[in-house]
């Protein structure tokens, strides 16, 4: 464990030193403020009775500030998700790190949980000034927002781990492609189906099995208010497996990984 330890915070440091981590964060940051700027009606509203709006839209603007962090969260994952192992590969660092008596598998778990506490703080840092906001405006949260943030937060791990799979077997930039295209395959895979081809319904029953499970909308409800049939148990079902897939996807890149040779030459 204290291995694996190292190298996240090897890789947390890394990451400190990257522009990008820091553009990620002034966008969101300004993306926030300006989403605030509503708050300031907001006690004119309540005054003129409007309960019912004013809270309503204290909510939506407080969770579209918090929106704004995860979005940053889930970028940062996957760009720095992308280029985790290639990059020590090709200054070929990870030579001198693999000849040291650590395992492939823990050199990998240490670079992802290094990644993911990267974003995971940029959110929870979001979730920290969407509640003080709250606080300080009197906005009332709906209990709704907490399945909201876990489905935030599942999305930044299902980035983090596809990205990081992707990034070991591909190109960075097709790793990135293909982590933002996934979530979305199950909607091609239906508009497929519904060309009434033969050939084509095949490729639509291929890609259904390989794409991440969609997320229906409008399954539980919105961040203001709850559905009037909430399915919870389909929500959590949803989450569950989307969790299994990127943990499938990570196995199977780092199956590949141990198996592969890594040399000082320049094919590598």
């Amino acid at each position: 464990m204290r291995k694996i330890w190292l190298i996240t915070l090897n890789t947390l440091a890394e990451m400190r030193q990257q522009r990008i981590i820091w553009v990620a964060l002034l966008m969101a940051l300004v993306i926030g403020m300006v989403s605030l700027a509503p708050l300031l009606i907001f006690d004119q509203v309540r005054a003129a009775g409007q309960d019912a709006i004013a809270e309503r839209m204290g909510t939506m603007i407080v969770y579209g500030m918090v929106q704004a962090w995860a979005a940053a969260a889930y970028v940062l994952a996957i760009m720095q998700s992308s280029t985790a192992v290639s990059s020590e590969l090709r200054s070929k660092t990870i030579v001198s790190l693999l000849a040291r008596p650590l395992e492939r598998w823990q050199y990998l778990l240490g670079r992802l949980l290094g990644i993911q506490l990267m974003a995971f703080g940029v959110f929870f840092f979001g979730l920290l000034i969407g509640f003080a906001t709250a606080l300080w405006f009197g906005v009332p949260l709906s209990a709704m927002v907490v399945p909201k943030l876990a489905e935030n937060a599942v999305a930044i791990v299902f980035g983090a781990n596809v990205s990081f799979a992707l990034g070991i077997l591909l190109p960075s930039q097709v790793a990135v492609l293909g982590t933002l295209l996934l979530p979305h395959l199950a909607t091609l895979t239906q508009a497929l189906g519904n060309v009434g081809d033969e050939t084509l319904t095949l490729v639509a029953k291929i890609l259904y099995y390989i794409a991440p499970a969609r997320m229906p909308p409008d399954l539980i409800g919105s961040a203001q208010a709850e559905a009037l049939a909430p399915r919870y148990d389909l929500f959590l079902m949803v989450l569950a497996e989307n969790l299994l897939y990127a943990t499938a996807f990570l196995w199977i890149a780092c199956w590949w990984f141990g198996r592969r040779e890594i040399r000082l030459g320049t094919g590598d």
